[in-house]
């Protein structure tokens, strides 16, 4: 099975103990990447398949973050998780994910406190099994890896528009240490405005929904 993503130019310790984590769990890691960057991610990152993508975020005016197409183009014929590059997983954790016609299976990670208590993110989805069938279904409408709503599109949009099963993993197995936001308040709002124009959802609405699928409602 494939892990595929795209890596971020800092916070490289951390990213390089995740993706170890990931080829130990026997994943074949393929890194998608934007003009320019992989000659200098290339000596940083050993097992990592690099290819690169015009496919940017120019909705987001984020030259510098990939639009979830490009990796989505990795599954056409090899089915891989696509997931944000700053999770550790488990060697079990892809065995959790079984393919199966008519499902996604999606994977909820487990937020590091700085207690170092461990605890169940409430808000988003971080892994995705996509299947050849998979990839071909998820229309590329501008989001991006790392840039709010690409996570709430996806299940919504297979299960809504596609009659898709979820199926949701919530082992403590995908685990994230717990950091300042990345993105900011406009990207918020450009990724509103895309769902918004598209399909007419509210990211409000689109929250609530992905919560409700997954029986994370009750987190506080």
């Amino acid at each position: 099975m494939l892990a595929v993503t795209s890596i971020g130019p800092s916070r490289t310790e951390r990213q390089q103990k995740c993706i170890a984590s990931w080829i130990a769990a026997g994943l074949e890691v393929v890194a998608v990447q934007p003009p320019g960057e992989i000659e200098k991610l290339a000596s940083l990152y050993d097992g990592v398949r690099f290819v690169e993508t015009d496919q940017v975020a120019d909705k987001f005016n984020c030259p510098h973050m990939v639009r979830i197409s490009a990796l989505i183009e990795q599954c056409k014929d090899q089915s891989g998780l696509m997931l944000n590059s700053d999770l550790v997983v488990s060697k079990t954790y892809p065995s959790r994910f079984t393919e199966k016609r008519g499902t996604l299976s999606i994977g909820i990670r487990w937020n590091v406190l700085p207690n170092g208590e461990k605890k169940l993110f409430k808000w988003g989805v971080d892994a995705f099994l996509i299947t050849p069938e998979i990839s071909g279904l998820i229309p590329d409408i501008g989001l991006a890896m790392g840039l709010p709503a690409w996570d709430y599109f996806i299940p919504w949009y297979l299960a809504e528009k596609c009659g898709h099963k979820i199926e949701t993993i919530k082992t403590a197995e995908l685990i994230h240490e717990q950091h300042p936001q990345a993105w900011s308040k406009q990207s918020y709002n450009t990724g509103l405005e895309i769902l918004a124009s598209e399909y007419g959802l509210e990211r409000k609405q689109l929250a609530m929904y992905i919560q409700t699928k997954t029986a994370r409602t009750h987190i506080r």
